[in-house]
């Protein structure tokens, strides 16, 4: 006797004994009919009769019906027919029915056609495979039919920091998890569900509207510091984030959490944080453009002659006043002109300037003698204002001259 199910790779086989002394050739046909999507029909002509009528057992239908997301009742129809024609349906002593997740685990097996499965436990709109088999005259015959568990969802309370202690690769998050599932026959509500015992997951960290990936960092715990300085994809992450300070005054920052919890594949919280508190590091990149520009400016309203000129500038120190949103830079700055004699032009002052770059106004503090006789001979006074700076000097100077 050979057992078939639905599930086994074979189409035909031999050795079919039957009950006499001697042995009859016989085939087994099998046919496998598609209905609805998972469904699996299995037909089979085990059983003869010396050499004479054998017997065929088919699956009429089978259908698979929710009471609940944790109920279901199957209703199946086998029927009887032999090579002389006849038909008829016929009923099993026994079923055997088993029910198997995505991972082909078994979540149900048992004899009735009503049955529980407890749904909470399964993921988000998981398929279950419901077979049903029965057995005549030593033949098994099964059928299937593919099923899905309820819609579910996570909720998350969440507090997120970011930057910890004005530290951009430093930051803190507290999720609170609880887990939902659509009301049965009504896809508007939401009803409490055990949270899965699995809630770790990653959290995807990008600036909007940045250029980079972003970062990830993966967690086991609900709660716990974020420590980015050594994630992949950080120095993309700060170009982005200090950028969009340097443009903008402010950067949003995208934090968006992902669980294992019922395989979601979409993530369960999107928090975003408007980051507009500057590192001590981010303001004095800010303070290095504001002199760059300055001493670009100033050269070429002090030169005279316009080819060649090496311009160089430092930074000497800097200072931020929150309340006004201001600077104050000690700057010095110089060109070095080859026309026939080298002659070096050297000039120390100071830049006051707000932090949008506007009500820029230069003074003049001490200088080489020949600096200070250029800027006397441009300039009527030791005090300039300059035109609005632009945040990132760096768009000007490609945008500027070779010349300038």
């Amino acid at each position: 006797m050979h057992v078939y199910r639905s599930s086994d790779p074979v189409t035909e086989f031999f050795d079919l004994k039957a009950p006499y002394s001697k042995v009859c050739a016989a085939v087994a046909n099998i046919r496998i009919l598609s209905g609805l999507a998972f469904t699996c029909f299995a037909v089979l002509l085990p059983a003869v009769t010396g050499c004479g009528a054998s017997r065929q057992y088919r699956v009429e239908s089978i259908s698979v019906d929710r009471v609940s997301w944790d109920s279901l009742r199957v209703e199946v129809a086998f029927s009887e027919s032999s090579t002389l024609g006849k038909s008829r349906r016929v009923v099993p002593d026994v079923y055997e029915v088993r029910v198997f997740d995505q991972a082909i685990d078994t979540v149900y097996s048992g004899s009735e056609l009503a049955f529980s499965v407890d749904d909470r436990s399964l993921k988000d709109k998981e398929r279950l495979l419901v077979e049903v088999c029965a057995t005549f005259h030593m033949t098994e015959v099964c059928a299937q039919e593919g099923v899905e568990a309820s819609p579910k969802k996570v909720v998350v309370e969440d507090e997120i920091e970011y930057p910890r202690n004005d530290d951009y690769d430093s930051g803190a998050y507290d999720l609170r998890f609880s887990a939902e599932r659509q009301v049965f026959g009504s896809p508007d509500e939401w009803e409490s569900i055990p949270m899965a015992r699995d809630a770790s997951g990653r959290i995807r960290i990008q600036v909007v509207g940045g250029v980079g990936d972003g970062m990830t960092v993966s967690f086991s715990k609900p709660s716990g510091k974020l420590k980015l300085e050594n994630v992949p994809n950080n120095a993309d992450f700060r170009r982005d984030l200090l950028k969009g300070l340097l443009e903008n005054n402010e950067a949003i920052v995208r934090f968006e959490v992902f669980t294992r919890a019922f395989e979601l594949r979409d993530p369960v919280l999107v928090r975003d944080i408007t980051v507009d508190a500057k590192s001590l590091e981010t303001r004095e990149v800010e303070a290095g453009l504001f002199v760059e520009e300055t001493a670009r400016r100033l050269v070429r309203m002090l030169r005279t002659f316009p080819l060649g000129p090496q311009r160089y500038a430092y930074l000497d120190s800097w200072s931020y006043d929150r309340d006004a949103k201001r600077y104050e830079v000690d700057l010095s700055f110089g060109w070095r002109s080859s026309f026939i004699l080298a002659r070096y032009f050297d000039l120390t002052g100071t830049l006051s300037v707000n932090e949008d770059g506007t009500e820029a106004v230069f003074e003049l503090k001490s200088g080489n003698e020949r600096g200070i006789r250029r800027w006397d001979q441009q300039f009527d006074s030791r005090t300039v204002t300059l035109d609005p700076l632009p945040v990132l000097a760096g768009a000007s100077r490609r945008g500027a001259r070779a010349d300038e």
